[in-house]
């Protein structure tokens, strides 16, 4: 269903970010920092929701993220991904038969990230940004041996935010996985729960 106004999780990523940046001086020692590769490249695997409004569908997704540490607290990163499974419905119409494929064309998001240390290699993670979207919908319709092929593009550009939890077992190496909200209109939401394999340099 459509969050309408301010979602929950959007005002709780907004209040993550208010209390990492009060707490960012008290944490400006802390040795969990310390000697940390500064900038990132990732690969990240996402099942997507598009809710249409009137219909939902869920492609797979694969993405590319390169980003950086401003300081010990926060950085940017940007990110790339395309649809590589679209979701299919296909159902019987009259004498004939409907399909419908929806995918994700493509995703270029720029966020800003805050980070906040909870335990040792552990931190929790909180986005926010500006996303630009292409949704592709290809349309096959059949009726007595006839059939007709259309294809549709729904492009948004949105605010974007998310949250996520982050895991660093080595220095060169860390896993995430996040809840994002990369498109909220009143004609589409987009949604994806991510996991990251994340290489630091």
């Amino acid at each position: 269903m459509r969050y309408r106004g301010w979602p929950r999780a959007g005002r709780l990523a907004c209040l993550l970010f208010l209390l990492m940046l009060s707490a960012r001086p008290a944490l400006a020692d802390v040795s969990v920092y310390r000697d940390q590769p500064r900038f990132w490249v990732a690969v990240s695997a996402a099942q997507t929701t598009l809710d249409f409004g009137h219909l939902d569908a869920r492609p797979l997704t694969l993405g590319l993220r390169v980003g950086g540490m401003m300081d010990d607290m926060f950085g940017t990163e940007l990110r790339i991904a395309r649809g590589i499974v679209a979701d299919r419905d296909e159902r019987a119409v009259g004498s004939g038969s409907a399909r419908r494929d929806d995918s994700l064309d493509h995703l270029a998001s720029a966020l800003v990230l805050a980070r906040l240390p909870l335990a040792e290699h552990v931190y929790a993670r909180a986005f926010a940004g500006l996303s630009d979207a292409q949704i592709r919908t290809r349309l096959r319709r059949c009726n007595a041996g006839a059939c007709r092929s259309d294809t549709e593009r729904n492009d948004d550009t949105s605010l974007s935010w998310g949250l996520g939890g982050y895991w660093q077992p080595q220095p060169a190496l860390a896993l995430s996985v996040e809840f994002m909200r990369y498109v909220d209109r009143d004609t589409l939401a987009l949604d994806a729960i991510e996991l990251a394999a994340v290489f630091l340099f």
